[in-house]
C-alpha cells in the first residue's frame, strides 16, 4: 500500500488494542481513547484519558518505518518539558514493536492553536520568549541532531532559481549558513504553538527539531505572524512616493502581507510541515 494511503488510513483509524495497551503501561493505569485531535499529516494524533487520576494524555502514531517517534522522543526527553511549554514524554516506542507503529505517548498541553484570539503584539512578545528560551538549550546535550541548514538548502520544496526575490535570498544565505547553530524547532508557526487566555501555553510537534541558526525558526514565525494576525493590527499609512507609467507604485509591493481570509499554512508558503495538534480544540 503506498505511504500517502497508509498515512491516510492511520489518521482516521482508531489507535490498535496494542498501542492502548502499551499506552496504559506507560501511564501506569488503564486509557480509554477519547477522539482524534485534527490538524496532523504526518502523524495519527489522538486525545486519551487515564481511568482513574484522569489526566489527558496524547497517543501520536507514525508510518512504519518513520524515524520521527525516535526524534521526537529524543528531544523532549532533553527539553524536559521546557518550563510547561513543552509536552513531556511519558512512553516511546520508536520502532513499533509494542504498538504495531511508532508511537510517542506525551501529557497533553492546555491551549489550541489560534493565534488570531491573541492580541498581535502580545503574541509577538510570547514567541519571541520561547524561541529564545529554546535556542539557549546546549546543542551538545542532542548530539547527531540533524543538520537543519543543509536540510533545507537540499530540499526539493525550495523553489526555481528563477522564482522571485531568488537570486537576492542566494547572495545572502551566507549570513545564515555561517551564523551560530543552536537547537531549532524547525516548524515554528501558529500550527504548532498553543494559546489560552492570552498566554502562549505551549509549542507542539517536535518530531523535526535540529540543529540550525536562530534565524530559521524567526524568519518562519516572523512571517507566520505577519500574515495570520495582519487583520488585526492597524494598517500603516501609504504614501505614494512617484508616480509611474507602465505599472503600480512602488509601494504597493512594500512586501507587507495583505490581509486574507484565511491564515497562512506552510503549504501555502512551500515549505513541508509534520503539522500536529495536540492542544484543546
Amino acid at each position: 500500500m503506498p505511504a500517502a494511503r497508509i498515512m491516510g488510513w492511520m489518521i482516521e483509524s482508531s489507535p490498535p488494542i496494542e498501542a492502548l495497551t502499551w499506552a496504559a503501561r506507560a501511564a501506569g493505569e488503564p486509557v480509554r481513547v477519547v477522539r482524534r485531535l485534527p490538524g496532523g499529516t504526518h502523524a495519527a494524533t489522538h486525545l486519551l484519558a487515564t481511568a482513574e487520576s484522569r489526566r489527558e494524555l496524547v497517543l501520536r502514531r507514525f508510518p512504519p518505518g518513520d524515524t520521527a517517534a525516535a526524534d521526537e522522543a529524543r528531544v523532549l526527553g532533553v527539553l524536559d518539558g521546557l518550563g510547561g511549554r513543552a509536552p513531556r514524554l511519558l512512553g516511546a516506542d520508536p520502532d513499533g514493536r509494542r504498538c504495531g507503529e511508532p508511537a510517542v505517548l506525551t501529557t497533553r498541553l492546555p491551549g489550541r492553536a489560534d493565534i488570531t484570539s491573541v492580541d498581535p503584539g502580545t503574541a509577538a512578545v510570547h514567541l519571541g520568549r520561547v524561541l529564545a528560551r529554546l535556542h539557549a538549550t546546549p546543542p551538545a546535550l542532542l548530539p547527531g541532531l540533524r543538520d537543519g541548514m543543509a536540510a533545507a538548502l537540499a530540499s526539493p520544496a525550495r523553489g526555481h532559481a528563477d522564482a522571485p526575490g531568488a537570486q537576492k535570498l542566494a547572495a545572502h544565505v551566507h549570513r545564515l549558513t555561517e551564523a551560530e547553530e543552536v537547537l531549532t524547532h524547525y516548524d515554528f508557526w501558529s500550527g504548532n504553538v498553543l494559546w489560552e487566555g492570552g498566554a502562549l501555553t505551549g509549542v507542539v510537534d517536535w518530531s523535526g527539531a535540529s540543529r540550525a541558526p536562530r534565524g530559521f525558526d524567526v524568519a518562519w514565525c516572523r512571517l507566520d505572524w505577519s500574515c495570520s494576525t495582519a487583520r488585526k493590527r492597524p494598517r500603516r499609512s501609504r504614501t505614494p512616493t512617484r508616480t509611474r507609467r507602465d505599472g503600480p507604485s512602488p509601494t504597493s509591493r512594500s512586501g507587507t502581507c495583505s490581509p486574507s481570509p484565511t491564515p497562512i499554512t506552510p503549504s501555502r508558503a512551500g515549505c513541508p510541515t509534520t503539522t500536529t495538534s495536540a492542544g484543546r480544540t
